[in-house]
């Protein structure tokens, strides 16, 4: 998979059925529906809940432990530039700085990489 920062990602196949989003008893115990990891923006305080509480299934909240493929979903999204919802305990917007920060690192390599060669 190609994550237009010229890094190229494996994800095993089939990570998202370890995923406890996907997992309907989950829901159940924690009394929310799948669209709490798609919250609405400019819903005010009841979106930022909705996040929080999805972020705390994905991190682990003391009570449960993290999501099993967290770093396999928070990945994927990276990677794939998805634009909506909560993947792997991350919103878009800290997603989107993840991306930021790994242009410019890899910006910078390649300069030290030119450097060094001429």
């Amino acid at each position: 998979m190609s994550t237009g920062l010229d890094l190229e990602v494996e994800l095993p196949r089939g990570w998202r059925a370890g995923a406890l989003c996907m997992s309907d008893e989950v829901w159940a115990e924690v009394g929310v529906e799948q669209d709490c990891w798609f919250p609405e923006k400019g819903k005010g305080r009841g979106a930022a809940q909705q996040a929080k509480l999805a972020k705390s299934i994905c991190n682990g909240d003391g009570e449960r432990p993290e999501c099993p493929v967290k770093w396999a979903c928070r990945e994927y999204a990276i990677s794939t530039n998805q634009k909506f919802g909560i993947w792997g305990g991350l919103s878009e917007q800290e997603r989107s700085q993840i991306r930021r920060n790994r242009r410019r690192i890899l910006k910078e390599r390649g300069r030290r990489l030119i450097r060094r060669y001429e």
